[in-house]
């Protein structure tokens, strides 16, 4: 058996999933590839860490191209046989259903954005099973496609176990882990300091993650103490969150962010943005953590101010929080129920035709890729 997964390149959560399924894998008999679609306008090179023993394949596309010539180009990097495509973003389904490719897939939903969403319906008639990673995902696509509602799963991700001692201080040890932008909150990050100044705590800030190196980025800041990391192998990551104090996610839309369940395995107090989605299923007020009613950066502060004064409570609430990440989000039995759900694609599986569900009037099998790229280079 062939599991393929597929992936854009982009790092974040999605890669961490990729990669603890395969840390994690119960079927050592099992085949394992990852096949990367880089834009070759934002990639040059890519370097995922994962085990060394996964096939890796590069593939590398332009959106001048015609899109069936880079499906055909795509699709030969595909095993013959014996294959369940695990898709993970628009790229690789566009490929399986405009060739009519007759593999078990099974799709990942990774957000609760409309974006998924509607990937899900454009493409429902060649996909075989939908994992969605929170319960709010799962049931927004039972309303969107109730007619598939027996081939739509809510599994919880594997995240491995955290061993290491955690250090408590006084001093609140601030951590953000993920993209420096605005989708992510990380623009509300200083304002939150300017709160915490009022109320004279002088927080540490460690801000890691895509973007984090960048001058522009860490001009927002004004006399506070700041460290930038940019993107940090797992290892360190966690090494900074067995330090932290909270983990601090104003973010305005996430599905069930993988930054949150290990910074709450590693004992950090995640302080969150209350939106729909998995944070709901994380995070209990005053019991495991706190979400932040309208991404507010005045009550990010007192939350963070009242557990900086409360030494028992951040015992309390870091126990909690481990405690539950610990039972939810097992590595290995978790996995477990991913690998059964591929299984159960790969059994029902049915015939597949082609059908055009991506690209433009440009996009046509009879036309040369070196025509449609030429015309789309001059606008």
């Amino acid at each position: 058996m062939n599991i393929v997964h597929f992936h854009n390149g982009f790092g974040g959560g999605v890669l961490t999933v990729i990669r603890n399924l395969l840390q994690y894998r119960q079927h050592p008999e099992w085949k394992q590839q990852v096949i990367y679609t880089l834009d070759k306008k934002k990639f040059s090179a890519f370097s995922p860490m994962l085990p060394e023993d996964v096939k890796q394949k590069t593939f590398y596309y332009s959106g001048n191209w015609n899109f069936y010539y880079t499906a055909k180009k795509l699709s030969k990097l595909l095993p013959a046989k014996d294959t369940i495509l695990i898709a993970h973003d628009w790229l690789e389904l566009a490929m399986i259903s405009n060739r009519g490719l007759n593999y078990p897939v099974v799709q990942f939903l990774h957000g609760d954005y409309d974006y998924y969403y509607k990937l899900a319906q454009r493409n429902e008639a060649w996909v075989d099973s939908f994992i969605c990673v929170s319960a709010s995902i799962a049931d927004e696509l039972k309303r969107r496609i109730p007619e598939r509602s027996n081939d739509i799963q809510y599994l919880r991700f594997p995240v491995p176990e955290v061993n290491g001692i955690r250090e408590d201080s006084s001093t609140p040890e601030l951590v953000f882990a993920g993209r420096c932008d605005e989708a992510k909150g990380y623009h509300l990050l200083p304002l939150i300091d300017a709160a915490l100044q009022q109320k004279n705590v002088q927080a540490h800030w460690h801000i890691a993650g895509p973007g984090s190196e960048l001058s522009q980025v860490q001009q927002q800041w004004k006399q506070s103490k700041v460290h930038f990391y940019g993107n940090l192998p797992p290892k360190e990551l966690t090494a900074l969150l067995l330090k932290a104090t909270a983990f601090i996610l104003p973010s305005m839309a996430e599905g069930m962010p993988v930054s949150v369940v290990e910074a709450m395995k590693a004992g950090a107090i995640p302080v969150v943005n209350d939106i729909n989605g998995g944070l709901q299923e994380l995070v209990t007020n005053d019991v495991t953590g706190y979400r932040i009613p309208n991404n507010d950066p005045l009550i990010f502060a007192e939350c963070i101010a009242a557990i900086t004064a409360d030494a028992e409570k951040r015992k309390q609430l870091s126990a909690a929080a481990v405690s539950f990440a610990n039972t939810y989000f097992d590595p290995v039995q978790n996995t477990k129920l991913f690998e059964d759900c591929f299984l159960q694609a790969s059994r029902k599986s049915k015939k597949k035709k082609a059908f055009k569900t991506t690209g433009s009037r440009l996009d046509q099998p009879y036309l040369p890729n070196l025509l449609v790229k030429t015309i789309r280079s001059l606008f």
